[in-house]
């Protein structure tokens, strides 16, 4: 059986489905119209389409248009995998992570905020969150080193192609936050850290995008059809 309302409707409200019915890419855009049309997902061909994964979601979802379809939206893609299941990052907003972009004439507006990232808990998954300007990069917290605490480290552009990198604190390594991939030390075995798609709503609210729900998500409550 489900979990109570209450926690039912917790969980709902902080998913958002955006999975084309043909191809798996979202059929909404953050330029979109605000209307419903006819091609919106049902939540038969979703399933159908998505991956049993959804199975497992069942009536937590809702399947109606979502707030990606809003031109006051921001999508920041990863066009790699279809991570197409957006979680709401809770008791964070846009304007409380630090703006790494900012000159240090700027940044005195800024000087009430930590000189450093922001970690979240979303989807069972530890998250490190940077701010460049208007753009929030998603990347696992832990170094693929030795674990280190990403989000504890500085933000440096690097490279001809003026790179921006996470330095872990711990040991300097520097990971692309477009790619994930490991940049120095660059002699070693090709390895990267999984990044994520974000979405930042009109009212700050942001969203990271997964490829599918966490087995925990629920607390392990049976949940039927």
């Amino acid at each position: 059986m489900f979990g109570t309302p209450e926690k039912l409707e917790s969980r709902r409200n902080h998913i958002t489905i955006t999975c084309d019915q043909e191809t798996g890419s979202s059929p909404y855009h953050s330029n979109g119209g605000g209307n419903h049309s006819d091609d919106t997902p049902t939540k038969s061909n979703l399933v159908e389409t998505c991956g049993l994964n959804l199975l497992n979601v069942k009536k937590s979802i809702n399947f109606g248009l979502s707030r990606e379809n809003s031109s006051d939206s921001f999508i920041q893609r990863d066009t790699a995998t279809k991570k197409n299941l957006f979680f709401e990052v809770e008791n964070l907003k846009f304007e409380d992570l630090y703006d790494f972009s900012q000159t240090p004439e700027e940044s005195n507006s800024f000087a009430l905020k930590p000189k450093t990232g922001s970690v979240a808990k979303v989807n069972n998954t530890k998250i490190a969150l940077f701010r460049y300007g208007e753009v929030v990069h998603a990347i696992d917290e832990k170094c693929p080193h030795l674990g280190g605490p990403l989000h504890m480290g500085d933000i440096e552009n690097i490279g001809e192609a003026s790179l921006l990198c996470v330095v872990c604190p711990w040991h300097r390594w520097k990971i692309d936050l477009t790619t994930g991939k490991v940049k120095m030390p660059s002699r070693r075995q090709p390895v990267r850290n999984q990044i994520y798609p974000t979405r930042i709503d009109e009212d700050g609210s942001i969203h990271i995008g997964f490829e599918e729900i966490d087995n925990q998500f629920f607390d392990g409550e049976e949940m039927d059809f």
